[in-house]
């Protein structure tokens, strides 16, 4: 009997609490080799809101940066802007706070000089705050690129509460859509197109998807419900750390969310994209709509590529688009013509 076996990255610590920023020092103190120079990166945001308390609480340790830079956006330019700092100082730790723009450019550059990297994320808004993949862009082209697994994740949940509401709302919708990634996936093994459908890594997926499901109602920006989707964000990296690829967490509607990004650059957030794209897929595959748009209900998301901006022709044109986005995949989008049809299905849910 063959037995099959895998190597997997873990983090080596992980907070999520109030005041977890107090702890960051003595993490990294104790969490990586006496005398390891730390760049600290930066987006302009938290530099404006948090900058001096996040170097009091270091300063209070007697831990200092060799260096600091602020990512304006996460394209190849910033993420050599970095690693020139990183060779520069020899730095042995890049440790990132902010959105998910300055994270993969932290990640990226860390991996690419083959040293540790510490997520500090400042908002909720999407499963990169964990995860193996970094989203990179490229010369107008976005990538999506394999990278190693954070040593740590620090999540200050008072920092977080001040989060602006849309962006936790993206959390949630980019947790929801697992809904019909795992689907995609499974039906992608089952159709012969990919060789492994992992059960693990799918029910850590649906983990974090049935949490969203079963949680009673409360405020998006309690520390309550904040640390149960950041758990959950958690869980969709592990997951895709396990599948070693992002199959677990990203089917047709993150290939939705990539064809809207073309047609209507920034208009909306990731998260928001993908759920609208779940909502879009799920009636694709025929499925009874009535418990998922109470879900969406609850959380007050977006129902339609209208609430995004987008109109009915620009919502057909992605649907068409969406599948060139990744082409080497297979989604629902194989199986389905975009004709009248699909239209009288979206407008049956009032999607469109």
């Amino acid at each position: 009997m063959t037995i099959l076996s895998r190597k997997i990255e873990i983090p080596h610590f992980t907070s999520i609490k109030s005041d977890a920023w107090e702890e960051l020092p003595q993490d990294i103190i104790e969490n990586t080799p006496s005398g390891t120079k730390v760049i600290l990166a930066v987006d302009p945001t938290v530099e404006k809101l948090y900058g001096k308390k996040l170097k009091s609480i270091f300063d209070k340790h007697k831990v200092s940066f060799c260096d600091e830079i602020i990512i304006e956006d996460s394209d190849q330019n910033q993420v050599d802007k970095l690693s020139q700092l990183i060779l520069k100082n020899n730095a042995g730790l890049v440790l990132g706070v902010g959105g998910g723009r300055t994270l993969d450019v932290s990640q990226y550059a860390s991996h690419c000089n083959k040293i540790p990297f510490i997520s500090v994320p400042t908002t909720p808004s999407h499963d990169g705050i964990f995860s193996p993949v970094a989203v990179i862009r490229n010369n107008n082209k976005t990538s999506s690129i394999k990278v190693n697994m954070p040593l740590g994740v620090v999540v200050d949940l008072e920092i977080l509460q001040n989060a602006p509401i849309d962006l936790i709302k993206a959390g949630i919708g980019d947790t929801i859509s697992n809904l019909s990634a795992v689907k995609d996936w499974q039906k992608s093994y089952q159709v012969k197109h990919c060789k492994v459908f992992d059960g693990y890594s799918a029910l850590q997926s649906k983990l974090a998807y049935e949490r969203l499901v079963t949680i009673r109602k409360m405020p998006l920006n309690s520390k309550e419900f904040l640390q149960i989707l950041v758990e959950g964000l958690i869980l969709n990296g592990m997951a895709m750390e396990m599948a070693n690829n992002s199959l677990p967490c990203s089917g047709a509607e993150h290939m939705f969310s990539h064809a809207l990004d073309i047609i209507g650059p920034k208009r909306s957030l990731h998260g928001l994209q993908v759920a609208v794209g779940t909502l879009i897929t799920e009636c694709l595959r025929g499925e009874d709509l009535t418990e998922i748009l109470k879900l969406f209900d609850k959380f007050n998301l977006p129902k339609s590529p209208y609430d995004l901006g987008f109109n009915k022709e620009e919502t057909l044109e992605a649907l068409k688009l969406a599948p060139s986005t990744r082409a080497e995949r297979y989604s629902i989008l194989n199986e389905v013509e975009i004709d009248e049809g699909v239209i009288i299905k979206l407008e049956y849910w009032k999607i469109l």
